[in-house]
């Protein structure tokens, strides 16, 4: 775990992966500990920083937190790892730090993930004394968390509860509305007073575009409750939110918008839709026997033929010559069920003729489904037309 020493305190911070950069706020009393079941998944897809705050997590301890300190010291962390702008991942106090960034430092921010947020703290009781000892199971966490002297951790967070200064720093309320940024809100449906159901309603209104994920039958802390769950749902917006690739931020030229519009598939799809779709498109070029892919590898994506030609074939039972199902050429398009399920390739494709495609991402395409209904039907329905005309070419 690397270190480094921000603001004359010692810093403790997890960075891996590579790609869109991703930085994970932990809440009070908490360190990178709470994101454990999700950093390896998030870490697969992007660049993932999470620090432990200054008196927290294997960070320098500290009695006194100055109002803006958490916030000036992520900042300067992503200085010194030369990150200009991230997306940020908050959970219940992380949460409001976030929120904090992306109200005074909005060019930062990419994108907004809040999980159990709240629109302020106020003063609590401590959760756990030094007079009784907590159950093992808890004293085990803490340790996990901070190191054998969770206690002063504990205690001094009690403290920082009760600053005034810090209070107010921290309370974000109608201040909300002024959140620019791509804002996803996450949480369960049982309400609880730590982090009240209401809150997270309530910064769904103000937050100007912001969504709402509510899990059924959870409680609040829903990343660490439903990992998995979490980590589909967060990455799919980041995936949905991100910037083009460089000198991708429009379609590389107009061929490609046209050649999707023409796609029965995306007859349903606005043109904003398209064009980022078209953006997001890479180009592939092949020489005649160049293999796509083979059957039963994983699908990861959806081939658009700009031109050339392409086989589609299946292994006979003998295992001795490929049976040919079908030759595709311009226009036409493979790979469909890659944009709806997860599911092994069901055939084979190779280049048949010198060719080339434009292709595009599932995990992409995925997420424009769940943001938007019109497209999911008009994907299902020219789907479904497919089957029924052309035959299960689900590959």
């Amino acid at each position: 775990m690397p270190h480094t020493t921000i603001n004359g305190y010692g810093h403790f911070y997890e960075d891996l992966g590579s790609g869109e950069p991703v930085v994970l706020l932990h809440g009070i009393t908490n360190s990178s500990y709470y994101f454990r079941r999700l950093i390896p998944g998030i870490a697969a897809e992007f660049h993932v920083i999470a620090p432990h705050f200054r008196g927290m997590g294997f960070s320098e301890r500290a009695v006194d937190i100055p109002p803006g300190a958490w916030l000036d010291d992520v900042m300067v962390l992503l200085d010194q790892l030369d990150i200009g702008s991230a997306h940020f991942y908050g959970v219940s106090i992380g949460a409001i730090i976030g929120m904090r960034l992306a109200l005074d430092q909005p060019q930062r921010v990419r994108s907004l993930t809040l999980d159990s947020p709240k629109l302020g703290i106020r003063p609590m009781p401590a959760k756990i004394g030094t007079e009784q000892e907590p159950p093992p199971w808890i004293v085990a966490e803490l340790r996990a968390m901070h190191g054998d002297d969770w206690q002063t951790v504990v205690r001094n967070c009690d403290g920082y509860f009760q600053s005034r200064e810090l209070q107010a720093h921290l309370h974000i309320g109608e201040a909300a509305a002024e959140i620019a940024v791509p804002t996803l809100i996450i949480r369960g449906d049982i309400d609880e007073p730590v982090h009240p159901l209401l809150h997270a309603t309530r910064l769904h209104e103000l937050i100007p575009h912001s969504r709402l994920w509510i899990a059924p039958d959870s409680a609040s802390l829903i990343s660490r409750q439903s990992p998995a769950e979490s980590l589909r749902i967060f990455c799919d917006f980041v995936l949905d939110v991100a910037e083009p690739p460089p000198g991708r931020e429009a379609p590389q030229n107009l061929e490609d918008l046209e050649l999707l519009a023409q796609i029965d598939l995306f007859a349903g799809l606005r043109r904003s839709a398209l064009v980022r779709l078209a953006s997001l498109a890479t180009s592939l070029e092949l020489r005649r026997g160049d293999n796509v892919f083979r059957e039963n590898e994983p699908s990861d994506g959806f081939y658009v033929i700009t031109h050339g030609l392409f086989g589609i074939t299946i292994a006979t039972p003998d295992e001795q010559d490929d049976c040919t199902l079908r030759t595709l050429g311009p226009g036409e398009f493979f790979g469909e069920m890659a944009l709806v399920a997860n599911q092994p390739r069901s055939a084979s494709v190779h280049c048949e003729a010198d060719g080339a495609l434009l292709r595009i991402d599932g995990r992409h395409f995925r997420a424009l489904l769940q943001r938007d209904p019109t497209a999911s039907m008009a994907v299902a329905n020219a789907i479904s037309h497919y089957v029924q005309t052309e035959g299960p070419l689900c590959l």
